[in-house]
C-alpha cells in the first residue's frame, strides 16, 4: 500500500512547488515582500535587521553553532550505538537524520544550488540600493556572483521535519507538532535573512521545498522497515 502512494505524493509536492514558483514568476510579490524589510533609515546598508541586532544573533549568528551541534550529536550517538547491539532502530534513526541535513542543507541546497545558481540577492537588485536586476526564482544565471536562491540558513530549521518522518508512526501527535515546529523555525531564520536583504520569500520556500524532498525521499531508503513494523 505504501509504495502505491509514494509517487503520487511526491508528485503532489512537485506540483505545489511548480504552483508556487509561477505565482512568483507572474506577480510582483518577491520585491513587494523584500521591499517591505528595505528601510534606509536604520543603516547605510539599508536594511529593517540592522535595527533589531538581537535577532542577527537568535536565528542567524547561531546557525552555524546548531549545525556543529547536529553534527556532533549524531555522531556521538551513532558511535554509541555501535556498541549496543539493541540500538540498530537508534542508530539508523540517527543516520538519516543526520544525512538530511548533510545531503538536503550541506549539498543541494547550498553547493548545488545556492553556491551555482547566480541569483541576485535582494540587497544586489538596483530598486532597493543594488546593481543588479531582478531575476525570478529557479532561473539560473551564469557568471553571477547572486547566492540567493535557496536560502541555506533557513534549510537549518526545515531540516527538523526529519523527526516527523522518524516519529510519524510511534508518536504521531509528536511528529505533526515538530512539522509546525520546523516550519516554524525554518521561517523565522528565513524572515531575518530577508530582513537582512539576504533572501526572497521564495528562496525560503524553495528551501523548505528542497528539505521536505531531502527528508521523505531518504525516509523511503533508511525508515522504510521501521516504519512498516511499528504500524503493524
Amino acid at each position: 500500500m505504501q509504495k502505491k502512494y509514494w509517487l503520487p505524493l511526491f508528485w503532489r509536492w512537485v506540483y505545489y512547488a511548480g504552483v508556487w514558483t509561477a505565482v512568483f514568476w507572474l506577480t510582483d510579490w518577491d520585491m513587494r515582500i523584500a521591499a517591505w524589510f528595505y528601510h534606509p533609515a536604520c543603516s547605510p546598508q539599508g536594511w529593517l535587521l540592522d535595527c533589531y541586532p538581537m535577532l542577527y544573533y537568535l536565528f542567524y549568528a547561531s546557525i552555524p553553532l546548531i549545525s556543529s551541534l547536529i553534527l556532533l550529536g549524531s555522531l556521538g550517538v551513532i558511535g554509541w550505538t555501535l556498541w549496543r547491539n539493541d540500538q540498530q532502530r537508534l542508530r539508523r534513526q540517527v543516520l538519516y537524520f543526520l544525512l538530511v541535513f548533510v545531503l538536503g542543507s550541506g549539498v543541494l541546497v547550498n553547493a548545488v544550488f545556492k553556491g551555482h545558481w547566480g541569483r541576485p540577492r535582494p540587497v544586489q537588485i538596483e530598486e532597493l540600493g543594488g546593481t543588479e536586476r531582478y531575476v525570478p526564482p529557479v532561473q539560473y544565471v551564469a557568471h553571477s556572483d547572486g547566492h540567493s536562491f535557496p536560502s541555506g540558513h533557513s534549510s537549518i530549521g526545515f531540516g527538523f521535519i526529519a523527526l516527523y518522518f522518524i516519529w510519524r508512526r510511534s508518536h504521531p501527535l509528536w511528529a505533526r507538532r515538530l512539522v509546525w515546529a520546523s516550519v516554524l523555525f525554518g521561517c523565522l531564520i528565513g524572515f531575518t535573512r530577508m530582513a537582512a536583504g539576504g533572501h526572497f520569500l521564495s528562496d525560503v520556500m524553495w528551501s523548505a521545498f528542497l528539505m521536505l524532498f531531502t527528508a521523505y525521499c531518504l525516509s523511503r531508503s533508511l525508515l522504510m522497515d521501521f516504519n512498516l513494523s511499528a504500524s503493524e
